[in-house]
């Protein structure tokens, strides 16, 4: 269990992943976001949205699957990946 939860997000900027939302909280950065995700199992996706301006903090939804990604320059997301997609990353460089 230790190793999902410290499976790797590549944020993905300018996307949103809209729907599959099951909590949501303020954090300061995509970076904290997905540290809130990395640690909850349940997360499969996240999508910050950036906080409007003279705000100190974004929007972070938690994602129990991954939506479909539409580009969106409000916000930056990301997808939990496989081990197996980690290791076809890692030999394909």
């Amino acid at each position: 269990i230790a190793a999902a939860q410290n499976e790797p997000f590549h944020l993905e900027y300018n996307m949103n992943r809209p729907g599959n939302d099951y909590g949501q909280r303020p954090t300061a950065s995509p970076e904290a976001c997905r540290a809130i995700c990395s640690a909850d199992s349940t997360c499969q996706a996240f999508t910050f949205v950036k906080p409007p301006a003279g705000a100190s903090a974004g929007q972070c939804y938690l994602k129990r699957a991954v939506p479909a990604q539409i580009g969106n320059p409000c916000c930056v997301s990301a997808k939990r990946k496989s081990a197996q997609q980690e290791l076809i990353g890692i030999i394909g460089k």
